[in-house]
């Protein structure tokens, strides 16, 4: 507990945190306000709300990641992990508390984004009577899957940053991998294998599911899926990930020289 207190006061009391923070939450924030305030197509129907808010809290995760990967990479960077690992032998515990405190982060940091967004959006829209009173599907799934996909983006890059010991480095890989590289390799393995279904294993593309809303349809016999990996099974998956490159972190920062 009295790691985890010191890697708090540590994170609150660098001025970038707060910032990168503050940009992950409002931006999707403003995106949808200005959204409901100007648009003007009619009745506006709760799904197509879900759906915008939950698109933009792509953005957010990414930053989550760039933040964690500035937290940690940066203690290399200037140094003051020495001394944090002189105080702390036991580096495990050291970086299991940098994961615990990522992790919480990126659960409060998006929680604030849904409760705004959506409700300031509904508020918006309900005042300029153009909000649909037809029922959407339940959100509630894919706001969980969103939450949970910004906490483990937060700590892949907690993990890149533990690896690379490089904010540059941790940054630009946590950028370009979901945006670049797993389209590179995507298109490989396809015309490789010629099975789609081998890209749905791709850890991002799986991520990338915990956020959709639209793929929920409403058949007579409720909610169902489209092909592909469940929300669950996509959850469970990308969580693998995620933990597995922490564990490799640790690992690898516990028997190198820091």
């Amino acid at each position: 507990m009295n790691v985890l207190r010191a890697e708090w006061l540590k994170w609150r009391t660098v001025r970038m945190h707060w910032l990168l923070l503050g940009i992950a939450i409002a931006l999707p924030i403003v995106v949808s306000i200005l959204t409901a305030i100007f648009r003007n197509d009619g009745a506006v129907e709760r799904g197509s709300v879900y759906e915008l808010v939950l698109g933009t809290s792509y953005v957010t995760a990414i930053l989550s990641g760039v933040a964690a990967a500035v937290v940690t990479s940066g203690e290399y960077g200037h140094l003051t992990i020495r001394p944090t690992f002189a105080a702390m032998p036991r580096r495990g515990a050291v970086l299991a508390a940098k994961a615990v405190l990522t992790i919480a982060i990126g659960v409060v940091t998006q929680f604030i984004v849904l409760e705004v967004s959506t409700n300031a959006s509904f508020a918006i829209l309900g005042s300029r009577d153009i909000l649909s009173s037809v029922s959407s599907a339940n959100a509630r799934p894919a706001m969980i899957g969103s939450i949970a996909f910004v906490a483990l983006l937060a700590l892949i890059g907690h993990a890149l940053g533990a690896l690379f010991r490089s904010a540059p480095l941790s940054i630009t890989t946590i950028i370009l991998w979901p945006l670049l590289v797993e389209g590179i390799v995507g298109a490989l393995l396809f015309a490789i294998t010629k099975d789609e279904q081998m890209m749905e294993w791709l850890p991002f593309r799986a991520g990338f599911e915990m956020l959709s809303y639209s793929s929920w349809q409403m058949p007579e016999g409720g909610m169902v899926m489209e092909e592909g990996l469940t929300r669950l099974q996509a959850s469970l998956y990308f969580g693998a990930v995620s933990v597995g490159l922490t564990l490799l972190a640790s690992v690898v920062a516990s028997r190198r020289d820091s």
